[in-house]
């Protein structure tokens, strides 16, 4: 049974119903008050009732008739109801508010719809049929939590809300969940720089707050009252902020105001120096001023000013800020509109670091690409390493892929990296800033780090340097242009230089080079903007060997060609669209898809004797005016001399070092490079550029010229078998009789290097491999069998019956008959020099030093004892001396099989050639000037003593006696071990003798020189190593 709750029969009271005569039908009300959580106003699966919500009923005059609650479901009813007109509403609990009502058009009837008025609560009123059931009454409840406020103008830029600053409209505020940082909703501001987030549910939220252009957000929560206060940070964002179920936060503010827009800063830099023209050893005072023409004030400035070789750092003076001699930085700091900042730095001219000096890429050296600032590279492949000073964006590219396992940093960028797809291969890469690395379409096979490896703003200045400097270089090769292509022709077998005009490159459809074969080309490629396309031909030398430099460009475009060598470009922005360069390439920024093979520049370049000193300067305000960032000052070192006549005849004493003095015998006509030397039975024979052939009867004073006719451009090698002598041109091998020269029949090809084994001629050429003669040349026979494709034969030498060959680009092999060729072990593979001893084996390479073999010559192994990187002769005598030259280094001799060398001199003279006379130890040597000088046999002449006693200080005694004639005696004092160098220099800064050069403990020693075979005069003598750096003069007068 239902009790009867409505009496909505009754029409009045007292009235009383005959149940008799009216047989009432109970109806029924309810349903269901749910959680909207999509707020759309329908019952979706899966939203949940609310539980303990009052629920009312009244009839259709608005009379209260029952009253219930919602259960744990939240569902309601209402039983025991007479027909009649009824009204439900449903008691709002404050958290929430009432969803959209009849979503779905269904109106009253409607099972899954709201049907409440969301203002009052109350549906409208219904009518219910005698015994209906109506379980379709629902309401929809949806969270009424909120947060909001303002968006306002800072005027004052304070942080606070003041009276009269305006709301700003049409700002866009997003609200994110703190959880996940999923955006929840957005809106913009009104009129008045209001807004609100509505019906939102309990959690952790933050605002995003959209800056407007030119806006900057002003200071977070200032004044204490968060009322008025900015809350976000400069980017916009507030913190988390909690929000609790039908909570209405309006503190939510944010404060703007103008970005003040800063005033550009016009740095000028200008260097001097008070010297042009220093000597060796002098003193030399480079100026360096930076104004700012503002009409802003600088900040952060910084100039950077590496020094070049020769230049040895002394002291410094800053009128502002610090100078780091370590690493070239002038730290200035803010500099004011109209201010001059002055920096002074005194250097002395090191003219032995210049001699033995060749110059290289310093930081970039070992990349494959090396860019200053950006790199934009959608697609492409760099087959070695790369280096990007700010940001770089890759897509689609293979980086490392030709690079041998484990080899370090492969790929560095300076500030943000973006690798969208592709793979770094055999190393690890290294960002600066940000990166979005790692990523599952970009493969690393080494580690991913944040760091800052190299300074690119001493690498930029550095290269900036040494591509100015290189642009000043003195041509020797000839260019033409002509049916629109460009031909250079250079005929030095060591270093070309040609200078190309920009406008000429931009235009031409053919670019080729004509150089000896082994020689270094350096190509220097004036104008600013420079656009390069069509073919290139490069005869006669390695790529490894090119250098093309753009010391000028700016804008620089090269698209749709294969360029063989290196590029220099510092200062050039590059667009690189298409095609491939063989070399490295060095830029200050670039963009395209131009592909990079692995091919690193090991040319040898002798650092020039006019040296330029280049700085720049660089702000963190704004300068739009880049033409004055940068200066240098060019020095000229007085020139070496040669100490003799240029035409001809004997020649002063010329100074030397450990063991003589050398002396010019003799200098041939300008131009006539002296490429090889022979001793033959008291007849010294010398070759020369040009093709020339002379004879000395008389140890070098008077020289015959024997080849007339001959027609050749090179005599690279001389070699003497029975009663014949040999000489190796490009055009082949020639025999002289005594009275003339014949061309052999092995001819055509270019012929570097000759040797005897037995009777048997044995010939290394350039692309052709090895031939062999035992009829004296009448006949020749390749030789050429398990050399494959290294047939690039630059040296021979025979030890103990075997014949070993160096090749450029394969290493060394060797013959134990003759015909049949094995690999040998040598972890350089660009072998240039052979020669042997009755213990040893010795190569020297184009590049890596001197290599030894003590084996028999299955391996060799690099000697750290001798400091020289291009080894271009090896000779011995009946002694077993080896002697070494160097074009820049001069010559090195050893007495104890190679463990340890002794300079003797020549450094900077351009050594190309050297000879031993086998029977009295005299050293002849030919140079790059067409000069012969000799040493006379060698001597010792130093000794090394330690006197118990620990110092402590570093003290460089004078010497005594002073003046002096031979000997003297050199104390000197070492407070902690390390190593330390003691040597001796003539007053042009040529090195003399090195009177010790090791590691040493503490202590007190003296060292003896003997210059028994040095002419009368001042000598500079020096005490460097670890933490010291000390000189004294002494006088030698015979």
């Amino acid at each position: 049974t239902e009790n009867i709750i409505n009496t909505g029969f009754v029409t009045a009271v007292g009235d009383t119903i005959d149940i008799s005569a009216i047989t009432p039908l109970f109806g029924r009300i309810g349903d269901f008050l749910w959680d909207d959580a999509n707020q759309n106003g329908i019952q979706d699966l899966g939203e949940t009732g609310i539980a303990n919500v009052t629920v009312k009923l009244y009839d259709g005059f608005g009379q209260l008739v029952a009253t219930t609650v919602t259960n744990g479901l939240g569902k309601y009813q209402f039983l025991g109801l007479l027909p009649g007109s009824y009204q439900v509403e449903f008691v709002n609990p404050s958290i929430y508010d009432f969803t959209t009502q009849n979503a779905d058009a269904q109106g009253i009837n409607g099972a899954n719809n709201s049907d409440v008025n969301p203002l009052t609560g109350k549906t409208a009123i219904f009518t219910l049929a005698g015994g209906e059931i109506n379980y379709n009454v629902d309401a929809g409840l949806k969270p009424n939590a909120s947060i909001g406020d303002r968006v306002w103008d800072d005027t004052n830029e304070n942080g606070i809300q003041d009276n009269g600053e305006n709301g700003m409209p049409n700002i866009t505020v997003e609200l994110y969940r703190c959880s996940d940082n999923s955006l929840v909703t957005s809106t913009v501001t009104n009129v008045n720089g209001n807004y609100s987030f509505n019906n939102l549910i309990g959690g952790d939220y933050y605002v995003q707050f959209t800056v407007p252009n030119g806006y900057t957000v002003s200071a977070a929560l200032q004044g204490g009252n968060n009322q008025t206060d900015s809350n976000p940070d400069a980017t916009g964002k507030t913190s988390c902020i909690t929000l609790t179920a039908g909570e209405h936060n309006t503190t939510i503010d944010a404060g703007f105001f103008e970005t003040p827009v800063p005033q550009d800063a016009d740095l000028k830099i200008e260097k001097s120096v008070d010297e042009q023209n220093p000597n060796c050893g002098e003193n030399v005072t480079f100026t360096i001023n930076v104004t700012n023409l503002g009409p802003g004030t600088a900040l952060d400035v910084v100039v950077t000013d590496v020094l070049p070789a020769g230049l040895d750092y002394q002291s410094s003076n800053a009128s502002v800020g610090s100078y780091d001699d370590n690493t070239g930085t002038w730290t200035i700091g803010t500099l004011a509109f109209n201010e001059i900042a002055t920096l002074t730095i005194n250097v002395i001219v090191d003219c032995a670091s210049i001699n033995s000096t060749s110059i290289d890429f310093g930081a970039a050296e070992d990349f494959n690409l090396f860019v200053l600032e950006d790199l934009t590279q959608p697609s492409s492949d760099t087959q070695g390493k790369v280096a990007v000073g700010h940001d770089a964006n890759l897509g689609g590219y293979s980086i490392g892929d030709q690079l041998p396992a484990n080899s370090g940093d492969v790929l560095i960028v300076g500030n943000n990296l973006t690798y969208t797809s592709g793979s770094v291969l055999n190393g690890n890469v290294v960002y600066g800033n940000s990166t979005n690395l790692p990523h599952n379409a970009v493969s690393i096979s080494g580690t991913l780090s944040q760091g800052y490896p190299i300074d690119f703003a001493a690498a930029k200045t550095y290269l900036e340097n040494l591509s100015t400097t290189l642009g000043a270089y003195t041509v020797n090769g000839t260019v033409t242009m002509q049916w629109g292509g460009l031909k250079l022709t250079g005929t030095d077998p060591f270093l070309n230089v040609f200078a190309v005009n920009g406008s000429d490159l931009s235009s031409a459809n053919d670019f080729q080079i004509n150089v000896p074969n082994g020689s270094v080309v350096l190509v220097n490629i004036n104008g600013t903007n420079v656009s390069w396309m069509g073919g290139l031909t490069v005869n006669g030398t390695a790529i490894y060997n090119v250098l093309y430099n753009f010391y000028e460009a700016t804008n620089l475009s090269i698209s749709g060609i294969d360029i063989r060598g290196t590029i220099l470009a510092p200062f050039a922005d590059l667009n690189f669209p298409s095609g491939v360069v063989n070399g490295q390439v060095i830029v200050k920024s670039m963009s395209g898809s131009g592909q990079f093979n692995l091919t690193l520049f090991q040319g040898n370049i002798p650092v020039d004797r006019m040296i330029t000193n280049y700085a720049c300067v660089t702000s963190s305000t704004d300068d739009n005016n880049a033409n004055n960032n940068s200066s240098s000052a060019t020095i000229n070192i007085g020139s070496v001399d040669d100490g003799g006549d240029n035409g001809g005849g004997t020649g002063g004493n010329d100074g030397g070092n450990n063991g003589g003095s050398w002396s010019n015998v003799y200098s041939f006509t300008q131009g006539q490079i002296i490429c090889s030397l022979l001793y033959d039975n008291n007849t010294i024979y010398a070759g020369t550029l040009g093709g020339k052939i002379y004879k000395s009867i008389d140890n070098g004073n008077n020289w015959t010229l024997i080849n007339n006719g001959m027609n050749v451009g090179f005599i690279w090698s001389f070699v003497k078998n029975g009663s014949y002598i040999f000489a190796a041109t490009e055009n082949g091998v020639y025999r002289y009789d005594g009275n003339n020269w014949t061309l052999t029949s092995l001819n055509g090809k270019d012929v570097h290097t000759l040797t005897v084994h037995g009777s048997v001629i044995f010939a290394g050429t350039w692309g052709y491999g090895i031939f062999k003669s035992s009829d004296n040349g009448n006949t020749w026979s390749s030789a050429n069998s398990g050399l494959g494709y290294f047939l690039t034969v630059q040296s021979l030498t025979v030890y103990n019956g075997e014949i070993f060959a160096g090749t450029i680009g394969g290493g060394l092999y060797k013959s134990t008959d003759g015909s049949t060729w094995t690999k040998v072990t040598c972890d350089y593979q660009l072998i240039w020099s052979l020669g042997s001893t009755d213990n040893a084996i010795f190569a020297g390479t184009y590049g890596d030093g001197l290599y030894r073999s003590t084996d028999g010559g299955s391996t060799f192994t690099k000697l750290v004892s001798i400091p020289v990187s291009f080894i271009y002769s090896i000779v011995t005598d009946a002694s077993g001396n080896i002697f070494v030259s160097s074009l820049t280094n001069g010559v090195f001799v050893s007495s104890d099989n190679g463990d340890t060398w002794t300079a003797l001199g020549m450094n900077g003279f351009g050594v190309s050639t050297l000879m031993v006379n086998p029977s009295t130890s005299d050293v002849y040597v030919g140079t790059k000037q067409g000069a012969v000088y000799k040493m006379n046999g060698l001597n010792g002449t130093t000794a090394v003593n330690n006197v118990n006693e620990i110092p402590t200080e570093f003290k460089l005694a004078q010497n005594y006696p002073n003046p002096f004639n031979p000997s003297t005696t050199i104390e000197f004092a070492v407070p902690a071990a390390g190593r330390f160098n003691v040597k001796v220099y003539d007053v042009i800064g040529r090195e003399v003798a090195t009177l010790m050069d090791k590691d040493v403990n503490a202590g007190n020693y003296k060292v003896t020189f003997d210059a028994s075979r040095l002419a009368s005069g001042i000598y500079i003598y020096r005490l460097v190593g670890n933490n010291v750096n000390i000189t004294k003069k002494m006088m030698l007068i015979k």
